[in-house]
């Protein structure tokens, strides 16, 4: 389990450029742009 363990690459900015990455392209799909928020 260890050596299995090991091989997953240890890379916590990827995880994160991944999703905002991935969260960009919803919104726009959505059709959401900046100028479509609330701002409060």
């Amino acid at each position: 389990m260890q050596q299995w363990l090991r091989r997953v690459p240890d890379d916590p900015s990827g995880l994160l450029r991944q999703k905002f990455r991935y969260e960009s392209l919803q919104r726009q799909q959505q059709g959401v742009g900046k100028d479509d928020d609330v701002y409060w």
